[in-house]
C-alpha cells in the first residue's frame, strides 16, 4: 500500500471516528430508576402473548370434521370450514358433468352428456362403467370443445357409472354429484399423523363451506374399478385450510404436541410467510420464555417447555435448532450457543421454583457441549459441522456452565466456565480496540457482540470492559426512525404502523462481513443493550420508552422483531411479531438482573483460587520442570507417561531392572500406590498404570501425617522468601515488571502456593532420601485427611531397592497392555519392522508391532515365553507418486538419494510434497503400497 493511500485511509479513519463520538446516544445519569416509564401495563401484554404462543393457535376462521374419526379408521371424511371471511371473488364454479340421454338396462343405448366450468378440457376424459360386481370399464373419451362429450352406443347390464377424471386416472365428479362452487385460492389438506403428518388428500373447499375427499380406484389389468383405497389412513386426523400458491396455513384442527412456543406470528398478507412458519420453534426462544415464565412465577408453563425440549433431546444430550411444534423434528443443524441457552433456562427453571427436575437434563446438555470445547483455547464451537468460533455463543455457554457448576459443584462444570471465560477475555476481547470481535478470528461488528459481550463484562467484575463494550454499541445507534406501511417485498408491513419516532439498534455494521446490513431498529438487539445500560446505571428511558412505543403499534402486545423487514439472506429481519423481542423486552423489564446475573461472591472467590493456583504452578513449573522422578504425580506412581511404560518395557527386555529409583529426582527412591487414590498433585499426564510386585520388609520406615507434616513446615518456613523471589523474578521475565514493584493481590495469593509447592517437593525428597539412606531400603507413606492429597486417603510404598520391585505379568502383560493402548500399526509397517529386523540381524521373528507414544514398538519373539523389544523411530513418513511396482525393496540412503534429487532445499516435508523422499544415514528405506501410490517409512532402532 502506498504512503499516499495510508494518509488517505487514515484521514478518513479520523473522519469516520469523528462522526462516531458526536452520534446522539443515550447519555449517563445518576440514577436510571426514577427516569424510567411505567412498564406494568407492558410487561403484562408481553408474559400474556408469550403464553398465547404457547397456547394452541387462536384462528381467525374455523376448521372441524363433520365427525370424531379415529386414529385407525380408513375412508373418506368430509367436515365444513367457516368461510365468511373469504373474498367473494375467489369462488369459482367446479367442473361438472351431466347424462343428457336415457338408456335403457340390457339394451344398446347412446350415452352423452354436457360438461360445464373447464378450462383446459385436454386435462381430462370421460371414463364410462358398468357397475356389476365391480365397475367395468366400458368406454373412455376426451371432452370436446364444444361443451358435450360422447360415448357412443354401449349395452349397459347394470348401473351405469360416468366419472370426470384427469388423464392420470384421478377422479374429478361423477355422473349425479351436485353442480358446486369451490374457491380458487384455498383448498382443504388433509392429514393423517403418525410419527409426522402424512398428507393424504388436496380436497376443493365448496362454496357452502363443506369438503368431502373423493375415494381413489384400484384398476385391475383391464382398468374395471374393482375397490376404491381409503383416502385417509391410520393416524390422528387434521385438517388444515391452506392457501395454494404457497402452502400457508390459515385455519387447523391440528392441536401442537409438543408445549413449546412458536417463534412467530406472521401476518397473513406478508410475502415472506413461508409454510408452516408459525409452527416452527427456535429452541433459542424456548428458552427465553422459559426464562420470561420462570420471573413471572409460571412454573406450569416454563415446565411445559423444558419437558418437550427433554423429550426432543438426542441421546448425546443434543438438540437441534429449531422444532415443529405438531410434528418435533424439523431442522438437523445443531447449535452451541442455542443449545447453551436452553440448558441455561433449565438452570434458571431450578433456582427460581428449587426444583432439580430438570437436572440431568441440563447435565447431558452439558456433557454434548463439552464435546464442543476446545481444549487449547478454552472456547466453543459453534456446532459439530462448523469451524467457527462465536464469542456470543461462548457467552452463552459461560453463563450456563458457571451457573450450572454453581448448582452441582462438579469440577468439569467450574473446569469449563473458567476456560471459555479466560478465551472470552484473552482470545475473543480485542484489546487494542477495546471490543469484542464476533469470535475467533472475526472481527466484523455484531451488536449482540457488544452488548452481551458487555454483560458478560460486568458480571465477572470488569467495568472497564464492559463500559467499552457499551461505547461500541453506539455505533450501533438509529434515531429519527418509523414504524411505516410498506408493500415493498424486501420491507413488507402493513399491520405494524407508529407515527412515533423510533430509536434503538442496528444489527450489524457494513462491513466485507456484512456489506448490506439494513438500517433497522432491531427489537431484540436494542433490549440487549437497554439490559446492559441498566446494569451499568445509564439512563436508558429515552431508549425504553422508544421500544413501548414499538409495542403499543401492536395490538397483541408483543414486540415486532424490527421497524422494516429486510429479508434476504443472511439478515432474515421482518415485521413479525417475535418472541425474541417480547422475551428479552419481559425480562429486561421485569427484572433485568433476573439473567444472567453478576459472578457470586463464592464464585469469584474460587475463581482468584484458581488464577492463584494457575499462575503458582506457572511459576512452579518454570523453575522445576517436570521430571520422570517427580513426587507422587498421580494416583499412583505406577501410573506413568507412555514414554516411561516404553522404558520400563526396554529395561524389562534387555533383563535389568524394571524401575530404577536411583534416576529419581525424589532423594532417589520410587512411588508406588499400595491402597486408595492419594493423587498429590503436580502431572496428571501419567496415566497408563503398570501394576508392580514390591517386596516389603518389616522394618521398612512408616510416615504418617504428623512425620510428613514435621517435615514440610521445616521447608515451608524456609521457603517463603525464596518463593516470593521466585515469582518477582518470573514476573519480570514474562512482563517487564520491575522486582521492586509490588505484589498484586493473585501474585501475593501466589506466593503463598508456590511457596507449599517447593516445600512439598523438598519434603518428598527428604522422605525418598531417607528410604534410601536406610537400612530397610523400604517405607510406606499413609494418607488420611491429608494435606498432601487431592483425591482422598491412600498408602504408597517407597522403595529404593530396585531388586524389590517386580512388574506383574512380566514383559508379556506390559507388552499386552502397551498393545492395548496403543495404534496398531499398518501393514506397510509391519512389512518395514520386518525388513529392519532382517537387516540387522535380529535373533526371533516379528510377532507385534504398534505405535505408542510417538514411538514405532516392535515384539520379537525369541523362544516360548521369551521377547526381545525394540523401539524405534520413524523419522520420516511420506507420500509418493511412482509409475513402478516396486514392493519391499530396500535402498540406502545414497542408493536412494541415486534415483531422487531434492526439487528445493526446503526440507524432507516439501521434498515428499514434489514427489521425492530422503532417508537419514543408518537408516533403511521401504517401498510399500498400490502401483501409484507408495508409502516410505523410515525405521531407525534406538539404542
Amino acid at each position: 500500500m502506498s504512503f499516499i493511500k495510508r494518509i488517505a485511509l487514515l484521514m478518513l479513519a479520523m473522519l469516520m471516528i469523528t462522526q462516531m463520538v458526536t452520534l446522539p446516544v443515550p447519555v449517563i445519569s445518576v440514577s436510571y430508576a426514577s427516569s424510567l416509564p411505567d412498564t406494568t401495563s407492558a410487561q403484562a401484554k408481553m408474559i400474556n402473548w408469550l403464553a398465547k404462543q404457547q397456547d394452541k393457535p387462536e384462528y381467525d376462521m374455523n376448521i372441524q370434521f363433520s365427525k370424531n374419526y379415529s386414529d385407525s379408521y380408513l375412508g373418506e371424511v368430509t367436515g365444513n370450514v367457516e368461510v365468511d371471511k373469504l373474498a367473494s371473488s375467489d369462488w369459482k364454479a367446479y367442473p361438472y358433468i351431466s347424462l343428457s340421454s336415457t338408456y335403457t338396462v340390457g339394451e344398446p343405448s347412446s350415452i352423452h352428456g354436457i360438461w360445464t366450468d373447464i378450462s383446459n378440457p385436454s386435462d381430462y376424459k370421460i371414463v364410462v362403467y358398468d357397475k356389476t360386481d365391480i365397475e367395468y370399464l366400458k368406454k373412455e373419451v376426451s371432452l370436446n370443445s364444444d361443451g358435450t362429450w360422447d360415448a357412443g352406443e354401449l349395452k349397459i347390464r347394470g348401473n351405469l357409472v360416468v366419472h370426470l377424471m384427469t388423464t392420470d386416472g384421478k377422479i374429478v365428479c361423477s355422473l349425479g354429484d351436485s353442480k358446486v362452487n369451490i374457491n380458487s385460492k384455498y383448498q382443504v389438506w388433509v392429514y393423517a399423523v403418525s410419527d409426522v403428518p402424512y398428507l393424504q388428500a388436496k380436497i376443493p373447499l365448496r362454496r357452502d363451506g363443506s369438503f368431502v375427499s373423493q375415494p381413489v380406484p384400484v384398476l385391475n389389468a383391464d382398468h374395471d374399478i374393482v375397490d376404491y383405497y381409503p383416502t385417509v389412513h391410520e393416524g390422528t386426523k387434521v385438517a388444515s385450510l391452506v392457501k395454494i400458491d404457497h402452502g400457508e396455513v390459515i385455519t387447523s384442527t391440528e392441536i401442537p404436541i409438543y408445549n413449546l412456543v412458536r417463534s412467530f406470528q406472521v401476518p397473513n398478507d406478508d410475502p415472506d410467510r413461508i409454510a408452516n412458519i408459525n409452527r416452527r420453534s427456535w429452541i433459542y426462544d424456548d428458552a427465553l420464555a422459559v426464562i420470561a415464565f420462570s420471573m413471572a412465577g409460571d412454573q406450569d408453563r416454563a415446565s411445559k417447555i423444558l419437558s418437550s425440549l427433554q423429550v426432543l433431546q438426542e441421546n448425546d444430550g443434543s438438540l437441534e435448532f429449531a422444532y415443529d411444534v405438531y410434528s418435533g423434528k424439523l431442522d438437523t443443524a445443531k447449535r452451541s450457543g442455542a443449545i447453551a441457552w436452553v440448558g441455561y433456562a433449565a438452570v434458571v427453571y431450578e433456582k427460581y421454583f428449587a426444583d432439580s427436575t430438570y437436572r440431568p437434563f441440563s447435565e447431558k446438555i452439558a456433557k454434548y457441549l463439552l464435546t464442543m470445547q476446545d481444549k487449547s483455547t478454552g472456547s466453543f464451537k459453534g456446532g459439530p459441522d462448523v469451524n467457527w468460533y462465536s464469542t456470543e455463543h461462548n457467552i452463552d455457554c459461560y453463563f450456563f456452565f458457571r451457573d450450572l457448576y454453581e448448582l452441582s459443584k462438579k469440577p468439569d462444570y467450574f473446569d469449563a466456565a473458567k476456560a471459555v471465560r479466560d478465551s472470552l477475555t484473552k482470545n475473543h476481547w480485542k484489546a487494542s480496540e477495546k471490543r469484542f470481535y464476533q469470535g475467533l478470528g472475526d472481527d466484523a461488528y455484531a451488536l449482540d457482540t457488544s452488548s452481551w459481550g458487555g454483560i458478560f463484562a460486568h458480571a465477572i467484575g470488569d467495568e472497564s470492559m464492559a463500559q467499552a463494550s457499551m461505547d461500541t454499541t453506539n455505533q450501533f445507534y438509529l434515531s429519527g426512525q418509523t414504524l411505516s406501511a410498506s408493500t415493498e417485498k424486501i420491507s413488507y408491513n402493513t399491520s405494524f404502523v407508529s407515527q412515533a419516532s423510533l430509536s434503538g439498534y442496528k444489527p450489524y455494521l457494513k462491513s466485507s462481513s456484512y456489506p448490506d446490513a439494513p438500517d433497522i431498529v432491531w427489537s431484540e438487539g436494542t433490549w440487549g443493550v437497554i439490559a446492559l445500560g441498566l446494569r451499568l446505571n445509564q439512563d436508558v428511558s429515552s431508549l425504553t420508552q422508544s421500544m413501548l412505543n414499538m409495542q403499543a403499534s401492536n395490538p397483541s402486545g408483543a414486540m415486532v422483531y424490527s421497524n422494516k423487514g429486510y429479508a434476504p439472506y443472511p439478515y432474515e429481519f421482518h415485521v413479525w411479531s417475535s418472541v425474541a423481542g417480547t422475551a428479552w423486552g419481559y425480562m429486561t423489564l421485569k427484572n433485568f438482573r433476573g439473567f444472567w446475573e453478576e459472578d457470586s461472591g463464592v464464585f469469584k472467590q474460587e475463581i482468584e483460587e484458581r488464577e492463584a493456583e494457575e499462575f503458582a504452578e506457572e511459576v512452579f513449573r518454570f523453575y522445576y520442570p517436570p521430571s520422570r522422578g517427580d513426587s507422587p504425580s498421580s494416583s499412583a506412581n505406577s501410573k506413568v507417561t507412555p514414554e516411561v511404560a516404553l522404558e520400563v518395557l526396554k529395561n524389562l527386555s534387555k533383563g535389568e531392572p524394571a524401575w530404577k529409583p536411583e534416576l529419581s529426582n525424589n532423594g532417589g527412591s520410587a512411588f508406588f500406590t499400595l491402597e486408595g487414590n492419594p493423587y498429590t498433585g503436580v502431572d496428571e499426564t501419567k496415566d497408563f498404570q503398570i501394576d508392580v510386585k514390591i517386596n516389603m520388609p518389616e522394618d521398612a520406615l512408616v510416615f504418617d501425617e504428623t512425620a510428613l507434616l514435621e517435615i514440610y513446615n521445616k521447608h515451608k518456613d524456609a521457603s517463603r522468601t525464596e518463593a516470593e523471589t521466585k515469582v518477582k523474578t518470573y514476573r519480570l521475565q514474562k512482563t517487564g515488571i520491575h522486582f521492586d514493584i509490588e505484589l498484586t493481590a493473585k501474585e501475593r495469593n501466589s506466593v503463598a502456593r508456590v511457596q507449599h509447592k517447593i516445600a512439598e517437593r523438598l519434603m518428598w525428597n527428604e522422605v525418598g532420601e531417607k528410604v534410601r539412606l536406610s537400612t530397610s531400603k523400604a517405607g510406606e507413606v499413609i494418607l488420611n485427611d491429608s494435606l498432601f492429597s487431592r483425591k482422598g486417603n491412600g498408602r504408597f510404598a517407597i522403595v529404593a531397592d530396585a531388586s524389590k520391585i517386580q512388574v506383574d505379568g512380566g514383559i508379556a502383560k506390559l507388552t499386552r497392555l502397551i498393545k492395548e493402548r496403543g495404534i496398531i500399526a499398518e501393514p506397510a509397517l509391519v512389512e518395514s519392522a520386518e525388513a529392519l529386523a532382517k537387516s540387522n540381524q535380529w535373533t526371533g521373528i516379528v510377532k507385534n508391532v504398534f505405535r505408542y507414544g510417538g514411538k514405532v514398538l516392535i515384539v520379537v519373539g525369541v523362544g516360548a515365553d521369551i521377547y526381545k523389544v525394540y523401539v524405534a523411530e520413524d523419522k520420516v513418513k511420506a507420500i509418493v507418486e511412482s509409475t513402478g511396482g516396486w514392493t519391499g525393496a530396500t535402498a540406502s540412503a545414497t542408493a536412494f538419494a541415486t534415483w531422487w534429487a531434492p526439487a528445493d532445499v526446503a526440507g524432507p516435508w516439501a521434498w515428499a510434497a514434489h514427489g521425492v523422499g530422503t532417508l537419514a544415514a543408518g537408516g533403511v528405506g521401504y517401498w510399500v503400497g498400490s502401483e501409484t501410490s507408495r508409502t516410505i517409512y523410515e525405521l531407525v532402532a534406538e539404542e
